[in-house]
């Protein structure tokens, strides 16, 4: 449930007949989400499970700040000496994830991008084929970071931007 779908999921629910079992899955719910259950389940319960491991402990987190002016640059630098087998590049912006996918392409570089701009469709395509390692870099704004799953992701970078 996507708080940008709120109208259609309120359309779905006054559909359904009144007297039903609900049931609502997340790894995490955001407070709209949570007022949103309140409102229409009947006494809902929260039930957490404890994570039985990190997974994140097998990815390497690299942050590097550095002024735009000659970023494009250093980031080929960094992917040149770290030469990660797959990585996932955030990006602040679905401007910035565009043009930096487009940059890197056009520099020969195995890449494509996922943000909330696209249609879901595309998205999961996307997140398909970067599975399957059909392309190396995945460039994304903060939409791939809820939820993702991904084995062999052995990198991620954060490019910030002022």
């Amino acid at each position: 449930m996507n708080m940008g779908f709120i109208e259609q999921v309120k359309a779905i629910i006054n559909k359904l007949p009144k007297e039903r079992v609900t049931l609502l899955f997340s790894a995490t719910i955001p407070e709209a989400v949570k007022s949103l259950a309140q409102k229409y389940m009947k006494d809902p319960i929260d039930i957490a499970i404890k994570a039985s491991g990190l997974t994140t402990d097998k990815i390497e987190h690299l942050l590097y700040n550095f002024p735009e002016q000659g970023k494009l640059s250093l980031l080929k630098d960094i992917t040149i000496v770290e030469n990660p087998d797959s990585c996932i590049i955030f990006c602040r912006t679905k401007e910035k994830a565009d043009t930096l996918c487009d940059e890197l392409t056009d520099s020969g570089y195995s890449a494509d991008k996922i943000h909330g701009g696209m249609e879901q469709d595309d998205r999961l395509a996307v997140m398909h084929d970067f599975k399957k390692g059909e392309f190396r870099y995945l460039i994304a704004t903060d939409v791939a970071a809820r939820g993702i799953d991904i084995e062999n992701i052995t990198q991620s970078l954060i490019m910030i931007s002022h």
